[in-house]
């Protein structure tokens, strides 16, 4: 079955609503999606901090990097004096009462802290994703640069062996990898050719296809993209199954061939795939967040992809040099599939009151969640301190 992936990394305030935007459309494609990097991290660090005790939570916020010098010396001293109560065998009134106060005041610091994480996180457009996404259909993993940081295999993965193919099922050439506007760079533009010209890819090896409009899911529950891709699929099974063909002869050497034969006459028709959807019209024009992509489908050189990943992350540029030598070395010069909603806005880009106003407007968002577990984040917090 066709499936798309998003790997994301270096995950900061202002770069949530494109990764929500390719996981939300990803799914609605092709019901098969993976998903790795930070935003994964995002979306699961409710149930990963309050499964942990009060003192590792103590311990974690009084290691934030942004913490106030007068918090941090409130959750040092709680951290102290409950080490040295547990070496007392026999507490006295005055060491009880004392423990008491610190603890106090640290449970009401961490009670504060949870709720500005849950206020922040409803505005991410990634809330619900994780727990309403069917789990036989939806893939998602945290990734790391170093091998040695991650611990948990069945949620953890190092990045360099998602981009060299290496881990996820050992095997990710079914995949088509999606973009957000970042990676439309002048060099990614210069691929792009006429659609209208049916032979428009057979002399170049890499190439984009304007798909034209497609909408964006940001307001949309994770209840609603389920429904919506389930009749997305009904209507477009043949266009899904010829996205898998096309993956796996890019990962042969190149897809261009089959691409013009088979996948390029369904692109014109699905720009309004969705005209005919009724719920999709009533909550596209009931809400602000009325900002649509321009959809690329095509093939790019993996060379293309590490590079884009070189800008985006950290500590791994020996690796990508390794892959891109041994890449220009051998004769095997597979291709990468990719789609590229390229967003109206440039996310990144707005100033603070545009995103609090957009934000607002997330709020109305329609998702499950449960209010005995509330877990947000302030705007300044270094998410990678979890």
């Amino acid at each position: 079955m066709m499936r798309l992936l998003q790997l994301d990394d270096d995950f900061y305030y202002r770069s949530h609503f494109p990764i929500a935007n390719l996981i939300r459309s990803g799914y609605i494609l092709s019901k098969n999606i993976v998903s790795v990097g930070s935003s994964t991290k995002m979306m699961i660090h409710e149930n990963s901090f309050l499964s942990r005790s009060f003192e590792s939570q103590v311990l974690i916020l009084s290691q934030l990097n942004n913490i106030h010098e007068f918090d941090k010396e409130c959750l040092e001293t709680y951290l102290e004096l409950s080490k040295l109560f547990k070496k007392i065998k026999r507490p006295d009134k005055e060491a009880i009462v004392s423990l008491k106060k610190a603890e106090s005041i640290a449970r009401i610091y961490v009670k504060d802290w949870c709720k500005k994480m849950y206020n922040y996180v409803q505005k991410t457009c990634l809330t619900g994703l994780y727990e309403t996404l069917p789990e036989e259909s939806s893939e998602f993993y945290i990734a790391y640069n170093k091998l040695e940081d991650y611990h948990n295999k069945t949620i953890h993965t190092y990045i360099i062996d998602v981009l060299a193919n290496k881990s996820i099922h050992e095997n990710l050439n079914s995949n088509i990898w999606m973009f957000p506007l970042e990676f439309y760079t002048k060099e990614i533009a210069a691929l792009e050719i006429d659609s209208s010209n049916t032979n428009a890819t057979e002399n170049n090896e890499h190439y984009l296809i304007n798909v034209g409009y497609f909408p964006t899911f940001l307001s949309f529950s994770g209840n609603d993209l389920i429904s919506i891709a389930n009749s997305f699929h009904d209507k477009n099974a043949p266009f899904q199954l010829a996205c898998e063909e096309w993956c796996n002869q890019c990962y042969k050497g190149g897809g261009r061939t089959y691409f013009n034969e088979t996948v390029l006459p369904f692109l014109p028709k699905l720009a309004s795939a969705f005209e005919d959807n009724d719920w999709v019209n009533y909550k596209l024009n009931t809400t602000e967040l009325k900002f649509p992509n321009t959809l690329y489908v095509g093939e790019v050189s993996p060379i293309h992809v590490w590079n884009y990943y070189r800008k985006t992350s950290t500590n791994i540029e020996p690796e990508i040099d390794a892959l891109i030598k041994e890449y220009t070395e051998t004769g095997d010069k597979y291709t990468i599939p990719v789609f590229i909603f390229k967003d109206a806005i440039n996310y990144t880009k707005l100033d603070s009151d545009a995103i609090d106003n957009m934000e607002a407007e997330l709020l109305k968002i329609d998702e499950t969640v449960d209010d005995l577990s509330p877990i947000s984040q302030k705007k300044y917090f270094d998410i990678d301190d979890l």
